[in-house]
């Protein structure tokens, strides 16, 4: 990969509640210094003030990271939010939060943003989708009429899409619709962390890469760290 090369991830922090039952953010912190990528996408980041330590997961990896955070909450209460976060090495010229909650169901939402790339603007958008079917049905479609809307958010730009995505068949509907929206998408298992044979976590492009390289990251401080391991992509256009 050359210097122009974009360095970006997905990665469910599980709350920093690693598989061995440990709360634990400075290890996850630790995951996301060996992943050092431009772009991050994080799931299931708990700002709810934890009784351990009253730590607020958002901004302790903005400054453990030095990146730029984007919050993404889905879930407020009295305690605090909880939802998906963006850090990012590169500059951010506009950003904004989907509403992709389903009625009866858990809160759900996504990170849209506009960030400068190595070669020129591009588009990023970070989420979780839900658990059922039906639900992630719509959540896709919600995101796709964003990405093809008209409200002030270049349409023409690269675009990345980062995320669990909860879908772990290599077929399907909801998989259809976003192979024809996307141009390109990565992935492989990283769930259950000890044993990952379900590709949740993904990372969709349009355009496609000129150059991509996909991976991952399985190293002993991961496995420990989240249920979900990240997946990486380094990728130029």
């Amino acid at each position: 990969m050359s210097h122009r090369a974009l360095k970006v991830a997905s990665y469910n922090i599980h709350a920093c509640l690693g598989t061995d039952a440990r709360y634990d953010p400075p290890r996850v912190a630790r995951v996301l210094a060996e992943l050092n990528c431009d772009v991050l996408g994080l799931q299931e980041v708990d700002d709810r003030c934890p009784p351990q330590d009253g730590l607020r997961q958002f901004r302790y990896f903005q400054a453990m990271t030095g990146m730029t955070a984007i919050d993404g909450p889905a879930i407020h209460d009295d305690r605090g939010c909880y939802g998906n976060a963006l850090l990012t090495r590169l500059a951010v010229r506009q950003a904004r939060r989907l509403d992709l909650s389903h009625r009866a169901r858990e809160p759900r939402g996504a990170i849209d943003a506009v960030l400068q790339g190595p070669t020129g603007p591009i588009r990023v958008l970070v989420t979780h989708l839900g658990l059922h079917p039906r639900e992630r049905g719509e959540q896709i479609r919600t995101l796709i009429d964003a990405l093809n809307g008209t409200d002030g958010f270049p349409r023409d730009l690269p675009t990345l899409l980062i995320g669990d995505m909860n879908e772990y068949l290599p077929t399907g509907p909801r998989i259809r619709e976003l192979k024809a929206r996307f141009a390109a998408g990565f992935h492989r298992g990283t769930w259950p962390a000890f044993w990952p044979c379900l590709p949740l976590d993904r990372i969709y492009s349009d355009p496609a890469p000129r150059r991509a390289a996909f991976r991952i990251h399985r190293t002993p401080t991961a496995r420990r760290a989240s249920d979900h391991l990240p997946a990486k992509l380094t990728l130029g256009w």
